[in-house]
């Protein structure tokens, strides 16, 4: 199983693969483990990715983190990243991310890594046009004030789409959905 993680891992790496780039990649996939610490393990296996096929298209990855309670009248903050991490730019793509209504004052911002570019910030639900060069990231932090009586669970759901130019060879991994307790305490 392991291995096939690493393979897979592997896959996407684009044609300037690195050790640092198969770092990124790997623990971006949470299999840095498999690396090995050792330069040599290192160095052998880079040297074994020559011969491997690169994966045609893209492979935007969206995760998010969330505190998983928050008490009513508090901030929430939502931290949203997107990865590209195909062989191929994305030059244009969607990232939506909408918060249920006990959710107020949305706000948000964007950071972008590796030739990515996003909106700076924005204030309400977040839909932004971003490009994604290969191995890139965009990092959006979503802020919002919890209902003062809280009676549901806060829920925040973020999207990304390829808008033109690439496929996405793995769309299950484009979507992510939040939810959190809302109360008064959060041990009951």
């Amino acid at each position: 199983e392991s291995r096939q993680a690493l393979l897979d891992v592997l896959a996407l790496l684009p044609s300037d693969r690195t050790p640092e780039r198969l770092a990124v990649v790997a623990q971006t996939a949470g299999v840095e483990h498999l690396l090995g610490r050792h330069g040599d393990a290192r160095r052998r296996l880079i040297a074994a990715l020559e011969d491997a096929p690169t994966e045609a298209g893209t492979a935007l990855a969206l995760e998010m983190a969330a505190a998983g309670f928050y008490a009513g009248d508090a901030t929430a903050i939502y931290e949203v990243t997107v990865r590209n991490l195909g062989g191929e730019d994305v030059t244009s793509a969607r990232a939506t991310i909408a918060a249920s209504a006990n959710l107020a004052d949305l706000a948000w911002t964007c950071e972008a890594f590796g030739g990515a570019t996003c909106t700076a910030s924005g204030a309400g639900v977040v839909s932004d046009t971003l490009s994604l060069p290969s191995g890139s990231s965009a990092i959006y932090e979503l802020t919002a004030r919890v209902a003062a009586n809280p009676e549901l669970p806060a829920e925040v759901t973020a999207t990304i789409a390829v808008l033109t130019g690439v496929t996405d060879f793995d769309p299950t991994n484009d979507s992510a959905h939040d939810v959190d307790a809302v109360g008064l305490f959060e041990d009951g």
